[in-house]
């Protein structure tokens, strides 16, 4: 269904017209989407989409200014002396990733489908702004993403509109995630918030675990809706304007290039960890996103080792103290991957 209304939309000015409605062109993402992918370029209706988006932006985030994503440059954890150490997320960088039955088990999920067990085409409903913020953010993503036959400098535009969105939204998120840290389950922004887990876990343990774990829930997010390589040059190569970014967008960059597998990550990961240096709370999000990575078989086997000096790196920069101290405690947390990863492989190769 939603190819042919693609297709209707290329040939039927009156009916894409139709669809992009104000009051209705977010119940239409998908079909969106495929038109983007269809026409490799539009620039009237990106144009419209962002100035869409804009509005909607700052009607949905009027609580948040004014918005300084800075503010995760000293952002603190809450204490939790017996929850995960960031040289644990560090190890499963050395593990196996999971097999492909885990990761089916894991991922197992079923699309609706109707009475005769067709899948049905997904229609929202959207009654707050701060929902049509959501659909709007994935359209304005995923349109980046098709149109690949865009202007490097029109793409570099569009791309410091949405890296700013996800940083809003991710704001936003850990704004209420010690509510929902103590009530477990909250409605926030007209939408219902379940959070699973172990009755016995602290509300300080539960609130470091989702803080920890946001930025990769975000970075997932955008490498869904806006990963592709055809975006490769504005991501390896950022401007003096965007060099000047708050950290947390830098992080989303690396983040979504190493989602990607390029082969520039591991020198990437290596500048990020060097401009993160002290920043407890972004260093640890970071390496706790490449263990999800590693777990789900998302590194490259030749990224692997690349990627345990960096990693190396955080740890000890995290631990503070003079450059020596760090330094020491760089080659001991080296020497520990390094000793983890043989390991692994000594019982992988054992018959």
């Amino acid at each position: 269904m939603e190819y042919f209304i693609a297709y209707r939309m290329t040939v039927d000015s009156a009916f894409k017209d139709w669809v992009m409605e104000e009051g209705r062109y977010l119940t239409f993402v998908n079909e969106l989407l495929y038109y983007a992918g269809k026409t490799r370029n539009d620039p009237s209706l990106i144009d419209l989409v962002r100035d869409r988006h804009l509005t909607i932006f700052g009607e949905a985030t009027k609580h948040l200014q004014p918005i300084d994503l800075n503010v995760f440059d000293d952002f603190v954890l809450p204490r939790d002396d017996d929850g995960e150490t960031i040289e644990d997320a560090a190890e499963r960088i050395a593990t196996p990733p999971l097999s492909p039955e885990e990761k089916d088990e894991e991922f197992d999920l079923d699309m609706p489908r109707d009475e005769e067990g067709r899948q049905e085409v997904f229609r929202p409903k959207i009654t707050d702004v701060h929902e049509a913020l959501t659909f709007s953010l994935m359209l304005y993503s995923g349109l980046l993403r098709n149109f690949e036959h865009m202007t490097d400098a029109k793409k570099r535009e569009h791309l410091g509109h949405i890296w700013r969105s996800w940083g809003a939204i991710m704001l936003d998120n850990a704004r209420f995630a010690p509510r929902l840290a103590a009530e477990r389950k909250i409605r926030m922004n007209g939408i219902l918030y379940e959070l699973q887990a172990p009755k016995g876990m602290s509300d300080a343990a539960v609130l470091k675990q989702m803080l920890i774990t946001l930025p990769h829930a975000m970075i997932r997010m955008i490498a869904t809706t806006m990963g592709t390589e055809k975006l490769r040059k504005q991501l390896i190569e950022p401007d003096l304007e965007e060099g000047l970014e708050p950290k947390v967008i830098k992080m989303f960059r690396v983040g979504l290039i190493t989602e990607l597998r390029l082969d520039e990550t591991p020198g990437a990961v290596s500048d990020l960890v060097g401009t993160l240096r002290e920043n407890m709370y972004l260093l640890w999000s970071f390496v706790v996103h490449l263990s999800h990575l590693r777990r789900h078989d998302r590194i490259r086997e030749d990224h692997v080792k690349a990627l345990m000096p960096p990693t190396a790196s955080a740890i000890a920069d995290i631990g503070g103290g003079s450059k020596r101290e760090r330094a020491d405690r760089k080659s001991k947390q080296m020497a520990r991957l390094q000793r983890e990863q043989l390991l692994l492989k000594m019982k992988r190769d054992k018959p």
